[in-house]
């Protein structure tokens, strides 16, 4: 395991989600105008798609760690969710995505990823800069 990897995808996925996190609390209107537009338009979905699997086959070549503390297992479980959420973009229907953004469109289930997000994004930011 190369440890300064590991403080650099922390940092970076860090800033990610707590950017994404606070965001999404000060401004879900919009984030929900832009997520009903982006499921209207399969051709965007589907490039969006292809670029998180790339991203993310990427993440999980260079860092696939399963072992040690839990920062580097957290990193690799980002690096395959990421490639996950690639595939389901690119394969999925258009009937479940309207599914998932009836659920999404629920102001207390919203707010408490966006929630998760800033706890999480602080977290690794923290021990990314600061405390591993």
């Amino acid at each position: 395991m190369n440890l300064n990897l590991t403080l650099l995808l922390a940092r970076l996925w860090g800033l990610i989600f707590l950017i994404a996190g606070l965001y999404m609390l000060f401004k879900r209107q919009m984030l929900m105008t832009i997520l009903r537009e982006t499921i209207k338009n399969r051709t965007l979905l589907y490039i969006i798609g292809w670029i998180e699997l790339i991203i993310g086959l990427v993440f999980v070549e260079i860092h696939n760690v399963w072992f040690g503390s839990a920062l580097p297992i957290i990193i690799s479980i980002l690096g395959w969710m990421l490639l996950l959420e690639g595939l389901l973009y690119v394969f999925i229907s258009r009937h479940f995505l309207d599914k998932i953004y009836v659920w999404l469109h629920e102001k207390k289930v919203f707010y408490v990823i966006a929630t998760c997000y800033v706890v999480l994004g602080s977290y690794l930011a923290y021990l990314g800069f600061f405390g591993y």
